[in-house]
């Protein structure tokens, strides 16, 4: 009969062993978060791929902080302080769409017609000439009614400009110009060179209402009635 062998038994191995808590470090991520959720939301996508990280960090430690009864102090003012930044940053990220939904955006393109007929201008003379010239440092102002391309009124069109190349047939000085358009939904300023030519070309300068800040070019073509002016707005 074989003499049974008797083995030493060997401890167990705990082939996962606990993760150990870290409240400490669960308060330092949620102070961390505090700038990258606040400083650094004028980054690209706001803070959130820099302040959204660090608060969700500090909870799952946090929390495993609380789980295991070590540093209890520590993990909630961490868990607090990380969802204060997510609340923050949850608040802003929806101001910041309702900002940008809330603007309307101007029509990429406008077409309206500047009309003759009510329209009012001034030739202010600074130096002497003939009836027929226009010298430089003369000025002249005008208002004209605006029409959309089925005829019904939109707005006026207020235009200053000074002659910066004179002539003694006022057809052929140039002067430079500042046109504001004033429309329903907002104004739009242009600048341009007048060279009295029946076409025109000038850059979109500004403008307000449903047009602030905005930028692009205008072309304007004299008809008999009065211009028509295309508005190409950038982006």
């Amino acid at each position: 009969m074989e003499r049974m062998q008797s083995h030493p038994s060997q401890p167990a191995i705990d082939l996962d062993p606990p993760v150990a808590p870290h409240p400490t470090l669960a308060l330092v991520l949620a102070l961390l978060a505090v700038p990258g959720s606040t400083v650094a939301w004028d980054l690209p996508l706001g803070g959130l791929w820099i302040g959204l990280p660090l608060a969700l960090a500090a909870i799952v430690l946090g929390w495993r902080a609380r789980r295991e009864q070590v540093g209890k102090g520590r993990a909630a003012a961490g868990m607090v302080l990380a969802g204060l930044c997510i609340a923050q940053m949850a608040v802003w990220s929806v101001l910041s769409v309702t900002d940008a939904s809330g603007q309307p955006a101007p029509a990429s393109t406008l077409t309206f017609r500047e009309l003759d007929r009510g329209a009012t201008f001034s030739h202010i003379r600074n130096t002497k000439g003939p009836r027929q010239s226009n010298q430089q440092g003369d000025l002249f102002a005008s208002v004209s009614p605006l029409a959309d391309m089925s005829g019904g009124r939109i707005g006026k069109l207020h235009l200053d400009c000074v002659t910066t190349s004179g002539a003694r047939n006022f057809l052929n000085s140039e002067m430079t110009c500042t046109a504001i358009a004033t429309l329903r939904d907002g104004t739009v300023t242009a600048q341009f060179v007048d060279e009295l030519d029946r076409t025109t070309h000038g850059a979109i300068t500004g403008g307000t209402g449903a047009y602030a800040n905005a930028t692009g070019v205008f072309v304007s073509r004299r008809t008999k009635s009065g211009a028509i002016d295309t508005l190409t707005f950038g982006e």
